[in-house]
């Protein structure tokens, strides 16, 4: 007799890489690794233009080279997530993610998830 096969349940990561794609791809982008992928804030600004489908509501910029841009850029996530009330302040700092702090970096993303995309990740 066979055994019946478990689908395997992703890991909150991989989930999120999933969830993350299936948006990105959509502009012929994509990431493999939260920690560096996210690091200077433009996947995220990218993010929630292609999710909400309106131009990024502050300035950032496409293509960082120095910590003050992606500074800049993670500033800005962080500016839109914490004026629109669904992040609080203090939670997370823009240096963490620069650092790529796996937890803060997660912790933006599911924000961006949760309040623009529902809640919705993939099993």
């Amino acid at each position: 007799m066979s055994q019946p096969k478990h689908k395997k349940q992703q890991s909150p990561v991989d989930a999120m890489i999933s969830w993350v794609n299936s948006h990105l791809t959509k502009q012929g982008m994509g990431v493999k690794n939260l920690t560096t992928d996210f690091s200077d804030g433009s996947h995220m600004c990218r993010l929630i233009e292609i999710i909400t489908q309106k131009p990024f509501p502050m300035p950032w910029i496409v293509d960082p080279t120095t910590v003050r841009d992606k500074r800049r850029n993670i500033g800005a996530v962080l500016t839109v997530l914490k004026n629109n009330l669904y992040l609080k302040s203090g939670v997370v700092r823009a240096e963490e993610i620069i650092w790529g702090n796996l937890d803060s970096i997660y912790t933006v993303l599911r924000t961006i998830n949760i309040y623009y995309d529902h809640g919705h990740l993939p099993q």
